[in-house]
């Protein structure tokens, strides 16, 4: 039996291209393609047309999936949105055991406190405690 995939190059009579729809089928493609080119089926020229067309479909793939991914963080900010505006408490205000925590009165609508700067001077790697302390 025959893997006309991998047996069936470009140039070859009867070769059907691999959709370019997933990542797995560009590659597949692209194998196709450099083995054409060098069993010299193809020549430079049907080369570089079909990678441009192959880095075509990549960028695609990216885009699609960048906005796929975008979709997925509006939903879930919109989830969020709407828990808020229904009452549901944020993970924040639940305490152990499951149970939500009742702020009132100052600490409600107190801001959150910054946290004190970082330490500016000198820094010391020393793994064997071999500097002299200062």
């Amino acid at each position: 039996m025959k893997n006309t995939a991998l047996d069936l190059l470009p140039g070859d009579h009867g070769y059907v291209p691999p959709s370019l729809d997933s990542h797995d089928n560009i590659s597949l493609a692209l194998a196709q393609l450099y083995t054409a080119l060098w069993a010299e089926k193809i020549d430079e020229k049907q080369v570089r047309l079909s990678l441009q067309l192959i880095s075509l479909a990549q960028r695609t793939l990216k885009s699609k999936a960048q906005e796929a991914t975008h979709a997925a963080k509006a939903a879930l900010h919109n989830m969020g949105a709407l828990s808020r505006a229904a009452g549901v408490p944020s993970s924040a205000a639940v305490g152990e055991g499951g149970v939500v925590k009742k702020v009132e009165g100052e600490a409600a609508r107190k801001p959150p406190q910054p946290v004190a700067p970082a330490y500016k001077g000198p820094r010391y790697y020393d793994p064997y405690g071999c500097m002299p302390k200062e």
